[in-house]
Parts: structure tokens; sequence; C-alpha cells
């Protein structure tokens, strides 16, 4: 093979590549901006609904010190409204699959 197509061909090559990974970019750059923020509100809220779940377990424990009764009852409200704000925020994030208005988490 002359020389000539040989370079034609790597250069035909390297042409190709460079547009191909101009299309990963692009791809790694909706998925960093659209879905990682909706990935990590996800986490969020399941961390804070642990959080609600466990609280009930101490409102039983707590329930012959009226003291502990009413912080531990403190606490798990202010569980229940971090798990409110975060689906606030997971509705809100630019890479909702459900739209701004899912409720769902």
């Amino acid at each position: 093979m002359p020389l000539s197509i040989k370079s034609t061909l790597a250069s035909a090559q390297g042409a190709l590549s460079i547009f191909e990974l101009g299309t990963i970019r692009r791809s790694v750059s909706e998925v960093s901006t659209n879905w990682l923020p909706s990935v990590i509100a996800i986490n969020e809220m399941r961390a804070q609904i642990d959080q609600v779940r466990i609280k009930p377990y101490r409102l039983v424990a707590a329930a012959h010190d009226p003291r502990l009764l009413a912080e531990h009852l403190r606490q798990y409200e202010l569980s229940i409204d971090h798990v409110a704000q975060a689906r606030r925020r997971r509705g809100r994030s630019a890479g909702s699959p459900r739209g701004s208005t899912s409720s769902r988490p």
C-alpha cells in the first residue's frame, strides 16, 4: 500500500476518533449535569428516611420518661421535616426523570 493511502486512512481514522470523543464528552456532560444531582438528592432522602425509621423505636424506649419522650418526639418531627425538604429538593432537580411535580422519591 502506498504511503499516501496509509496517511490518508490514518488521518480519516484520527478525524473519526476526534468526532467520537466529542460525542462521548457530550454524554458525560449530560450525566454530570442532569443525573448526578438527582442521585445525590435521592441518597440524601434515603439517609433521612432511615433516620425517620429509627426514631419510633426511640419513642417506644423512652415512653416511661416524659423528658426523653418529648426530646425523641422533637427529633422524630425534625427528621420528618428533613425528609420533606429533601423531597422538595429532589423535585426541583434538573435531572428529575419524573419531572418537577413528582412527589415520589
